[in-house]
Formats: C-alpha cells, sequence, structure tokens
C-alpha cells in the first residue's frame, strides 16, 4: 500500500509538474507576445514621431523660403524706389544745369547784341 501511494504521489507530482510547466509555457507566450506588442506599437510610435519632426522640418523650410522670397522681394523694391529716387535727382540736376546754361548763353548773347548795338 505504501508502494501504491508513493507511485499515486508520484504520478500526482508528474500532473502538477505537467500543469505548471503548461502555465509557465502560457505565461511565457503572453509575455512575449505582450512585449512584442509593446515594442511594435514603441516602433510605431517613434515611426510617428519621426514623421512629424519631418513634417515640422518641411514647414519651418517651406516658412524660410517664403522668408527668403519676401526678404528678396522687398530688397528689390527698395533697389528698384532707389534707383527711381537717383533717376530722379539725376534729371534734376540736369534740367537745373540745361537753365542754367540756358540762362548763360542768353546772357552771353543779350551782351553781344548791347555790343554790336
Amino acid at each position: 500500500s505504501a508502494a501504491k501511494m508513493s507511485a499515486a504521489k508520484a504520478s500526482q507530482v508528474k500532473a502538477i509538474a505537467a500543469k505548471v510547466s503548461e502555465v509557465e509555457a502560457s505565461e511565457v507566450k503572453a509575455i512575449a507576445t505582450k512585449v512584442s506588442e509593446v515594442e511594435a506599437s514603441e516602433v510605431k510610435t517613434i515611426a510617428a514621431k519621426v514623421s512629424e519632426v519631418e513634417a515640422s522640418a518641411a514647414k519651418m523650410s517651406a516658412a524660410k523660403a517664403s522668408q527668403v522670397k519676401a526678404i528678396a522681394a522687398k530688397v528689390s523694391e527698395v533697389e528698384a524706389s532707389e534707383v527711381k529716387a537717383i533717376a530722379t535727382k539725376v534729371s534734376e540736376v540736369e534740367a537745373s544745369e540745361v537753365k542754367t546754361i540756358a540762362a548763360k548763353v542768353s546772357e552771353v548773347e543779350a551782351s553781344a547784341a548791347k555790343m554790336s548795338a
């Protein structure tokens, strides 16, 4: 009877050990699955963040490009207005010089007319 009892206990122990190993195996699988899920979601999160950074960088470069265009446009406007201002001043100076020369010519002509008379 003692032998039978020890054999029964041995089979019980084997059955318990088998169940324990099954539970452990399923737990290991569950943990592994969760780990892979977490890793997958982290990879997705990282990829999303990278794409966000890239998108914001693209937006920033676009904004900078438009700023550069705006600055260039303003510079060309300023240059154009300066050129106009210089041209206006040159024409004003030329006009006053022409008037001065014309006045002197008429003075010379007048004095020549007086001398001939």
